[in-house]
């Protein structure tokens, strides 16, 4: 079942560990892969459930599952759909509303994304009963340091694998990282100066008052908005697209659906496709498909995307607005670099003279290990 080597090594670890722990890898690695070896490996002593925070990653699951044991023994647990089998996979939150129907139910439990599970509103979670339980995750550190919950109720870390060793051993493909410098209009950059301003008279002031702070907190997000939303941002995005569109197979990535949809609807191309949490799932699911069949095309998503996307052959990404984390850039990179015969291109766009182009430095220093280029560019519009 494995497909490479660090598979195998991974899976012996945690076997080893007496089918307990956490396995790190990128983004595009296989993880899944593993996760459906250790199904296998644990299938003829165990019933098996599977934690997924999307209904993409439920999907992408039960697909690969159903190939592997068939269809009739994969059950899924989320919404209206509620079948439990042999092998069960269910969204996080459906789960959780019912806890009790899993605790001490299932003899093996993995855990997907298993970062998102410390928070104050899963966390229980951790406490289902199970014999054996397997974390996978690209990045296991969270800001909040819950990551030491993960290790109490899972297990340590069995295994973890690099970009730069996937790289190596050819699981993920190289890329080149283009940081395009945009500039605001006089508008936006009248906008961004005046809160930036306020900001910085008043922050120090706002944590010694709750009202203070909330101000400040409305304003800092109304200053990202202009940064996420420049007009030039857009345009340079749309021009991209128009004269790639036809040959290259492209996903662009957004904070906002609002964002997203605007762009869909600005182009009139062929082959564009949109998925975000305002849109219908049978739609989404529709055009995920669509999008993952056709030769090239673009897909215009936001970041409810960041994880949990699984396309073998994008050509290369337009990041057109994210945060600040490590996380968030290296999942959106590592949706681009399942293994392919050519060196993808990732696009960043950063309004320069603002805090974006000081995130986006910090950004590119989170890659470029196993970058293979970076390079800076200026749209002139």
């Amino acid at each position: 079942m494995s497909d490479y080597e660090w598979q195998e090594k991974a899976l012996k670890n945690f076997v080893n560990n007496d089918g307990l722990g956490i396995i790190v890898a990128p983004t595009g690695a296989g993880k899944t892969r593993l996760g459906i070896s250790a199904v296998r490996y644990l299938s003829s002593i165990s019933t098996t459930l599977v934690l997924v925070h999307t209904t993409v990653l439920l999907n992408q699951w039960k697909k690969e599952l159903g190939e592997v044991f068939g269809s009739d023994n994969v059950g899924v647990y989320y919404g209206s759909e509620k079948n439990l089998k042999f092998i069960t996979v269910g969204i996080i939150n459906s789960v959780y509303n019912d806890f009790q129907k899993f605790d001490n139910v299932f003899d093996f439990i993995i855990y997907d994304e298993v970062h998102h599970i410390p928070s104050n509103e899963y966390k229980k979670l951790l406490n289902l009963g199970s014999k054996y339980k397997l974390g996978l995750t690209a990045t296991i550190n969270r800001s909040d340091e819950l990551e030491s919950l993960i290790f109490e109720k899972i297990g340590k870390i069995v295994y973890k694998y690099n970009e730069e060793e996937a790289q190596r051993d050819g699981v993920i493909n190289k890329f080149n990282l283009f940081n395009v410098s945009i500039k605001l209009t006089d508008s936006e950059r009248i906008g961004y100066d005046r809160y930036s301003e306020y900001i910085k008279n008043n922050y120090a002031f706002s944590k010694e008052f709750k009202d203070q702070h909330f101000i400040i907190k409305r304003v800092i997000n109304a200053r990202k908005e202009i940064i996420f939303k420049c007009d030039n941002k857009l345009l340079w995005t749309t021009n991209f697209v128009q004269e790639n569109v036809i040959s290259k197979k492209i996903i662009v990535f957004n904070e906002y659906n609002e964002l997203a949809t605007k762009l869909y609807n600005s182009l009139d191309i062929k082959n564009k496709f949109l998925i975000h949490s305002s849109i219908n799932k049978k739609q989404g699911i529709k055009f995920l498909m669509e999008f993952s069949d056709c030769d090239s095309g673009v897909l215009f998503c936001s970041k409810m995307f960041d994880e949990g996307l699984n396309i073998v052959d994008i050509d290369c990404a337009i990041i057109v607005s994210g945060n600040s984390t490590e996380r968030q850039f290296k999942q959106r990179v590592g949706r681009c670099l399942r293994i392919k015969d050519k060196i993808v291109s990732i696009y960043q766009l950063y309004c320069c003279n603002t805090i974006d182009e000081k995130n986006c430095g910090a950004k590119t220093k989170f890659v470029e290990d196993y970058c293979s280029r970076v390079y800076w560019e200026e749209y002139n519009v």
